[in-house]
């Protein structure tokens, strides 16, 4: 037979057990909650993510056009520049063949004329002539520098107060 002892024994651990079971439910609730919060954030999250790899698409696409404009632009800047320099290189070069010619014929308008009287006096012509020709050059000299200085300074206005950085 049963006895009242193992009866209460018996109450104990039944209520011991659903005392269990009801905690149990309660952390599995909690346990869904918590899953059911971190799914969504995680659902967040991957938006988020595709978000941003879109955004990073885009501006990768973005980059490679601003980069193909600024070489296209330095391309078109270099041809500029080119064709400025090689028409700068003949308008130096004539100017300085023209100034050379008008130099020479001005040194052999200022010359005087001697009839020649004897050897002795060519002879002394030739040792001044060379003399002569080294004065000319620092003339020459000069009036190179002062034409590339015109030209820099032609070109520095051309370019409406840019300037060449390249």
């Amino acid at each position: 037979m049963v006895t009242l002892d193992q009866v209460l024994l018996l109450q104990e651990k039944v209520e011991t057990a659903v005392k269990k079971i009801t905690s149990l439910n309660e952390r599995v609730m909690q346990l869904e909650s918590e899953n059911d919060a971190l799914r969504s954030k995680c659902a967040e999250l991957t938006k988020a993510i595709s978000e941003k790899t879109e955004l990073v698409s885009t501006l990768e696409d973005t980059q490679t056009k601003i980069e193909q404009s600024i070489l296209e632009t330095l391309n078109r800047l270099d041809a500029v520049q080119d064709s400025i320099l090689s028409r700068d290189d003949s308008n130096v070069n004539s100017v300085s063949n023209s100034h050379l010619v008008s130099h020479e014929v001005s040194d052999v308008e200022s010359e005087p004329v001697q009839p020649p009287v004897a050897e002795s006096k060519s002879i002394q012509e030739n040792e001044i002539e060379p003399e002569s020709q080294t004065q000319i050059a620092p003339e020459e000299e000069s009036f190179e520098f002062e034409q590339k200085d015109e030209v820099v300074s032609e070109n520095n206005s051309s370019l409406n107060g840019q300037f060449d950085i390249f």
